[in-house]
């Protein structure tokens, strides 16, 4: 049976019996089963094309990476003091993480501009790469904190429920004077 991360079952099921536990494996279901094939890099194309549609599916993937994200920047050294040692967390300042976040994001738009592939990735377009970059800075500043409490992927459904009834997110109302073309 495939282990499954802690967080991964706490956003699923949550809540979990063994809060100090890393690894649990519960009893799979499909939407479980779907989870851990895909962060697992071995998706099942038929699981994954019946739940695709499901907010429930999206919300949970979506902190489930978010997560994820945070605690490979943790093991890679990003949220410790590099000559203390001394862990970050409610340390590092938001505002320049933030500005990390928008570099990644000025950094894209340079590619773009200049039609440039990646000098890492040489393989894929710039523009794209640094939009990861971006992707992979606020997911991992999602994960840091209140993830449990404010779940990056139900915000970001809600967020998404909201915007498909705002007046001033639909076309007619948007080529209004005043309206937000952009």
């Amino acid at each position: 049976m495939v282990s499954m991360d802690y967080d991964l079952n706490a956003h699923m099921y949550g809540s979990s019996d063994d809060k100090n536990r890393v690894d649990s494996t519960p009893a799979l279901n499909p939407k479980n089963a779907a989870l851990v094939a895909l962060l697992e890099g071995q998706p099942d194309a038929k699981i994954v094309s019946l739940l695709s549609d499901s907010s429930a599916f999206i919300a949970a993937f979506l902190t489930a990476l978010a997560d994820r994200i945070h605690r490979d920047n943790i093991l890679a050294g990003w949220w410790n003091d590099p000559l203390t040692g001394e862990d970050l967390h409610g340390k590092r300042n938001v505002p320049e993480m933030l500005a990390l976040i928008h570099s990644e994001v000025s950094e894209a738009l340079e590619g773009y501009r200049k039609s440039l592939n990646d000098d890492k990735l040489t393989h894929r377009p710039n523009f794209r790469v640094e939009l990861i970059d971006a992707i992979i800075r606020l997911l991992d500043l999602l994960g840091s904190a209140d993830n449990a409490e404010h779940p990056a992927g139900t915000i970001f459904e809600e967020k998404r429920d909201y915007n498909r009834q705002r007046a001033d997110h639909k076309p007619e109302n948007r080529l209004k004077p005043g309206g937000k073309a952009f």
